[in-house]
């Protein structure tokens, strides 16, 4: 069972300051009325369990500042009600029409709605408008992400309890979603989130399902970050499966006891470099400070 633990700082009281918040509202405001202002649409789905996640209108959330960015997607806090949640937009990748977003976004609500689990995170909805390339998938909000934890809201490094109790939650997700032939593929600190000082993985868009069809290596839309990437992604033939994830998790706790990301000195060449003839970060003294399993962890990763 996850129990609070005091000491964790939300991400809204580090990620933007009062000024910052107002100020992304207001350029933000005419993006958010041209949203209110459509009406909801739902979305013929292949899957009886996808087709029953509710459709939460857009005009029912208050947007309030933004949580994250990345290269396929904003997630915006917000309000429904008295409730807090937080709305993940997808951002087109380069080059991809109307038609292939939408098919993007139907195929990671099919297998994240299907996903019930303690450290995965929670999908409670969805809004959708279709005639403004709007979609959005509507979750539980947490404190922080894993990234924000280790690198600005610590002044000394994780502790073992940490190390290790954070290192389970993600094991966890992770066995639950290969047990179901699902490899993650993009495991990292950035899409681990922690709610109460408990695990909760997410951004299931670059996942690969083993017999499902949706196979992102096949389509060109491998979305996993080189840093964490195993380098069986980085070759051709590209071999996915749940080693992959491992080797992220493996770098993943990694980066928990060094409190750096790695191979944050290489250049984009270097680094593909690396991570294709299997280039891995020295284990340095700071694994003195923890049990041996935990160096013994990582290297069988």
């Amino acid at each position: 069972m996850c129990k609070r633990q005091p000491q964790m700082a939300p991400c809204d009281q580090v990620e933007l300051s009062i000024e910052q918040v107002d100020k992304v509202i207001k350029d933000a405001s005419r993006y958010f009325e041209s949203m209110n202002s459509c009406p909801v649409e739902k979305i013929r789905w292949h899957n009886d369990l996808a087709a029953a996640i509710p459709v939460i209108p857009f005009e029912e959330l208050e947007f309030t500042g933004i949580l994250g960015r990345g290269r396929f997607g904003v997630v915006f806090e917000a309000f429904r009600g008295r409730g807090r949640v937080a709305a993940k937009l997808l951002i087109p990748v380069r080059g991809e029409d109307a038609q292939t977003l939408s098919n993007r976004f139907q195929q990671e609500l099919q297998i994240w709605g299907q996903l019930f689990h303690p450290n995965i995170l929670q999908l409670t909805g969805y809004a959708v408008n279709v005639r403004l390339k709007r979609y959005a998938f509507i979750t539980e909000a947490c404190d922080t992400t894993l990234a924000r934890y280790i690198h600005d809201q610590r002044e000394k490094p994780l502790s073992t309890k940490e190390v290790v109790s954070i290192a389970k939650g993600l094991a966890a997700a992770l066995e639950y979603l290969h047990n179901r032939d699902i490899t993650h593929c993009d495991v990292k600190p950035e899409n681990i989130l922690l709610l109460d000082a408990c695990v909760k993985l997410c951004d299931f868009d670059g996942c690969v399902v083993a017999g499902g069809g949706w196979d992102p290596v096949a389509t060109g839309v491998l979305m996993t970050s080189p840093r964490y990437m195993a380098p069986e992604l980085a070759k051709l033939p590209v071999c996915v499966g749940p080693h992959c994830d491992m080797f992220s998790f493996g770098v993943v706790v990694w980066e928990m006891v060094e409190s750096k990301m790695p191979f944050q000195e290489l250049s984009v060449d270097d680094l593909l470099t690396a991570v294709t003839t299997n280039k891995r970060e020295a284990l340095t003294n700071n694994f003195a400070s923890h049990p041996v399993f935990v160096r013994t962890l990582v290297l069988k990763c």
